[in-house]
């Protein structure tokens, strides 16, 4: 009884939304305080700090951070728990270790936690062997050096001279030996400096043999500055930069821009080029040109930047009603920017070209596209007019509502018919100063039945309820049609019965599914709905709609909807059996297949508990399986009707199992699911498998077919540990 609430519960969900809705989660990042080194029994030198953010990336204030140490004894922190301020941030301190007698140094991993996230910091305790620490920072160049004395680099760009550190064990047991992920920072001694330098990336750590590479990284304006450099915390260095014009980046437009003239009118258009610090760069060649051809006239197309970094032209505007862009670039054309002006032509009408008098079925397309055309005073089409289209009446929808007119001054739109039949009003309009012009388009939406996609080589409209294997399905078995027009006037997804408790009905809001019309049977509804544009039901197909015809026989089906039938005839491909595995999205965002354990807990991949274990025996739910028959040949389960108290009914013919591709031995049972509806039981024994996700498929033999093994079209998925 529980496995089938479970199932239940995944089943609405699998219904109802078709893929399961992904959260974003709250994070947690490292600011600073990594790759330390610290010595002995004291403080660690700088704060280990976190930055927390909840879903929407927002800083969180009040977030409680757990801290832990390892391995234990190896250090500790100052508080177990801390708390984010206003900017989302909390802060600890790290307490070295005393290495032991064998060692000059140990190695601690502090974790910081909130909400099932996490990160690390690297920090090492430092021994002391007569008041000296057990290990030392070695720079190259130094200071003093003439490569640390010429520190320079161009603006936005990495500098030919880096900085190393090497980090050596000088005494103790383990000396010589080089000390890996130590980080090295590099901190502005006035942040003020218009002139900024960095590292690479950040920060830089120490390889396996104790060496960290700062790749020097130059910003900002020409000029020098001063920086200190931190070696693990232990020690700083302090360097002198000097920031020289780096290559071309940004182009600032000064003049000529956003302006508005009429046909034929000049402007002058200027800008200047600058380096990522906002340097100006002289002696640089660009290139002007109109985004559109011929909507403006340049006089010059080429030029260099001056000694303040500028560069002008002159244009002409041409006869382009509407928005007009010019692009200024560098001649590589790495750096562009956008002039952007306005064109003001003289609009005296505008005429209907096309699209009036159409008529639509509910939620079908119009066939013909509505067409306008803007003139001038001489009649002339004309070129970048905005048109407007709005729905004045009725029930219909635009492809755009706001469209410009092209080349031949004509604007067009599509448009689809509502859910509500009757006339549709839909008006296109421009303004030209004081005048308001338009044209009005008369449609008609004309009310059908439900519209299917009878092609079946489309594999748009039945589905296996389980697999989603499009044209498989069987009888007893659960199935989804795709079809418009079954529920418009429904948003989400109407259940019935909370999907199996008693009968299922065969009416849901109006609409029905018969199989064998007009004496056939009428399908038991699990759900209607109505979601992403998309409309379906879901069914279980009745026992006995195939007969004694063969699998693959095509069934004739009306899906009637108000009192409406489908507009085209349709028919489904019914098989003796479509097996499909049920499944739900487990706790790493992956679909696999529903499985219990013995115990009746449902496989997962939390842990590896949790997981399928060799040898063990799991229960998976199917659909789509062929039922014992009694001695008329029919089906001794019936249509919309749970297993009987107490008798289980068991397949007897064979069922088969397999995973990794690879079919497993019996004993392997189908049971018609307790308290469910068109659902089996099968029991299976996990083989010895290698780790990880495997294949899981199943088969039946077909009775219509010399019992040929009827194999699912999609199969599913089992974590094995």
């Amino acid at each position: 009884m529980a496995g089938a609430t479970f199932v239940r519960r995944i089943l609405i969900s699998i219904f109802a939304l078709g893929l399961a809705a992904i959260t974003q989660a709250q994070t947690i990042t490292k600011v600073a305080g990594d790759g330390q080194l610290v010595i002995q029994s004291i403080l660690g030198s700088n704060p280990m700090v976190v930055l927390v953010r909840d879903a929407s990336g927002n800083p969180l204030p009040n977030a409680q951070v757990k801290w832990a140490v390892t391995p234990v004894g190896q250090g500790g922190v100052v508080q177990s728990t801390t708390t984010t301020n206003a900017q989302g941030q909390a802060s600890n301190t790290f307490v070295a270790a005393v290495p032991n007698p064998q060692q000059s140094y140990v190695t601690s991993t502090v974790t910081a936690s909130y909400n099932n996230q996490s990160v690390q910091f690297g920090e090492v305790s430092v021994g002391e062997t007569g008041n000296t620490p057990n290990v030392q920072a070695y720079p190259s160049p130094l200071p003093s050096d003439p490569g640390g004395q010429n520190l320079s680099g161009p603006a936005g760009q990495q500098g030919t001279q880096a900085i190393t550190v090497k980090f050596l064990v000088i005494q103790g047991p383990e000396s010589g030996q080089g000390i890996g992920n130590v980080a090295i920072t590099v901190t502005m001694d006035n942040p003020q400096d218009a002139s900024t330098i960095t590292c690479a990336g950040g920060t830089a750590y120490s390889n396996a043999s104790g060496v960290a590479t700062c790749n020097l990284v130059y910003g900002g304006k020409i000029g020098a500055g001063s920086f200190s450099l931190s070696a693990g915390g232990l020690t700083t260095y302090d360097y002198s930069y000097h920031v020289v014009a780096g290559p071309p980046a940004t182009i600032l437009l000064l003049s000529g821009n956003n302006s508005t003239g009429i046909p034929g009118q000049l402007f002058t258009l200027t800008a200047e080029l600058t380096d990522i610090g906002g340097n100006p760069l002289s002696g640089i060649p660009m290139t002007w040109a109109a985004v559109v051809p011929g909507t403006v006239t340049i006089a010059k197309s080429t030029g260099t930047t001056d000694t303040t970094g500028r560069v002008s032209t002159t244009i002409t505007l041409g006869n382009t009603a509407g928005a007009v862009q010019v692009q200024l670039a560098t001649a590589d054309g790495k750096v562009t920017a956008l002039f952007n002006l306005t064109v003001n032509v003289v609009v005296a009408g505008m005429n209907l070209v096309s699209g009036s008098g159409q008529s639509a079925l509910e939620n079908q397309p119009f066939t013909s596209p509505l067409i306008v055309q803007v003139n001038d005073v001489h009649n002339n089409p004309v070129t970048g007019v905005p048109v407007t289209f709005a729905v004045t009446s009725g029930s219909a929808t635009l492809s755009a509502t706001n469209v410009n007119t092209d080349s031949n001054g004509q604007a067009s739109v599509t448009a689809t018919a509502g859910a509500a039949a009757g006339p549709v009003v839909i008006t296109a309009s421009t303004v030209a100063g004081a005048n308001t012009y338009s044209q009005t388009f008369n449609l008609t939406v004309t009310p059908p039945g439900p519209v299917c996609d009878t092609t079946l080589s489309d594999n748009a409209t039945f589905f296996n309820g389980a697999s989603y294997a499009p044209n498989f399905m069987a009888p007893g078995g659960i199935a989804l049609i795709y079809c418009q027009g079954i529920a418009n006037s429904l948003q989400g997804v109407a259940t019935s019965n909370n999907l199996g408790f008693g009968p299922l009905p065969t009416q849901v809001q109006g609409v029905t599914v018969q199989f064998n019309p007009p004496n056939g049977p009428f399908a038991p509804i699990f759900y209607l709905a109505n979601q992403n544009n998309k409309q379906w039901i879901a069914v279980q197909v009745p026992f006995g709609v195939l007969g004694t015809s063969p699998s693959g026989t095509l069934v004739p089906v009306v899906i009637t909807a108000n009192g409406e039938p489908n507009v085209n005839p349709l028919s489904a491909p019914i098989n003796a059996g479509a097996p499909g595995f049920l499944e739900y999205v487990m706790s790493d965002g992956k679909s696999r297949a529903i499985l219990l354990h013995a115990d009746g807990s449902v496989v997962d991949v939390d842990s590896p508990q949790d997981m399928a274990q060799p040898g063990e025996t799991l229960t998976a739910f199917v659909t789509g399986l062929i039922p014992p028959t009694d001695s008329t040949g029919n089906s001794v389960i019936k249509t919309n009707e749970f297993a009987p108290p107490g008798t289980p009914v068991t397949i007897t013919t064979p069922v088969v199992v397999g995973v990794g591709h690879v079919g497993i031995a019996p004993p392997i049972t189908a049971t018609y699911a307790p308290n469910l509806i068109g659902v089996w039981e099968v029991t299976f024994v996990v083989p010895n498998a290698s780790s990880g996700d495997k294949s899981l498929d199943i088969g039946i033999p077909d009775p219509t077919n010399n019992n040929k093994l009827i194999l699912n079209k999609r199969g599913s998925i089992i974590p094995i540990n």
